[in-house]
């Protein structure tokens, strides 16, 4: 459970950041009556290609790693996010 509520809060991070940043406008967080959660920006999107420092795509670090940045060129634009209930 831990590991999911960690990737829950990189996502908010990473779509708060670009609020910050200016790249975006709008974060939407939707918690729903089953356990489902949803997170959409209209931000540029997560990075898909490979991250310098841990070797997997940006991706995977975006949402498994704390407090990582990723500035690269290939972006996976309009995602949003649901992460599952566990129990």
């Amino acid at each position: 459970m831990r590991g999911l509520h960690q990737m829950l809060y990189e996502v908010v991070d990473n779509a708060i950041d670009e609020v910050q940043g200016g790249h975006a406008k709008a974060v939407h967080v939707e918690i729903f009556p089953d356990g489902w959660v949803g997170v959409c920006d209209d931000g540029r999107g997560i990075p898909t290609d490979m991250h310098p420092k841990t070797g997997v795509s940006a991706l995977e670090t975006v949402l498994t790693v704390s407090k990582v940045t990723s500035r690269h060129d290939t972006r996976l634009d309009d995602v949003c996010v649901t992460s599952t209930p566990t129990d």
